[in-house]
Formats: C-alpha cells, structure tokens, sequence
C-alpha cells in the first residue's frame, strides 16, 4: 500500500465518523424540539380533547394512539402541527393550528381528516 492510498483511506474513515456525528447531533436536536412541541398547551390540549371527542373514538375506537409529528413549526406565539391518529377501526390524522393571544392560547384550526372521508370534522 502507497503512503498516498493509506492517507486517501484514513480521510475515508473520518468522512465517515463526521458524518454519523453529524446525524447524532441532528437527531439530539429533533428529539429536544419535539419534546418541547408535546409540551406546549396546543399538543396537550389536542390530544386531550381528540381523547375524549365521541365522534373519533367511536370511528377510530379505543386504545386510541398518537403517531410522531413529523412536520411542525413552533414559536413563543403560535405552533402549528398535524398528527396521526390510529385506534383499532381506523386512521385519522388531526391538524392543528394555535395561537397565543393576551388571554391565553386559541385553536385556529383544529380538525381531523378521517381516511376514506374526503371531508373534514371540525372540533374548535
């Protein structure tokens, strides 16, 4: 092995180690911002009210589950999120958007798509 190739295959290996440091270092940070998602009043509200809304549970049944929210935007004043619902009858998925007024927090959206049901049932 030439002194060249051995330097070419050192650079390799350490391309390879930034870059899953790289995606820890992503991932670290995904999960510390979801966390801070599900702890804001609209996640909580969300579910709790999707929980125990009798039209979802009666179409979706119980246990009723949450998905991971893959696609969200948050800020100190409004969050904007979806997310999927799965019970042992069905699939939905609920979209959520809130803001924060002098008052406290207000849904500005809050609706849930049933599959196989092109219309939307509203619940704010």
């Amino acid at each position: 092995m030439t002194a060249q190739s051995m330097r070419g295959a050192f650079n390799v290996k350490w391309l390879i180690v930034l870059v899953f440091m790289a995606m820890a270092l992503v991932s670290v940070v995904w999960v510390l911002d979801y966390q801070s998602l599900k702890s804001t009043w609209a996640y909580t509200e969300a579910v709790e009210r999707l929980s125990k809304n009798d039209e979802v549970v009666s179409r979706l049944g119980q246990p009723l589950k949450f998905g991971v929210v893959w696609s969200w935007r948050k800020s100190e004043s409004s969050v904007i999120f979806s997310v999927p619902l799965v019970g042992p009858k069905g699939r939905a998925v609920a979209y959520v958007s809130a803001k924060k007024m002098k008052d406290g927090w207000r849904f500005y959206r809050f609706a849930v798509y049933f599959d196989g049901r092109e219309k939307r049932m509203d619940l704010h």
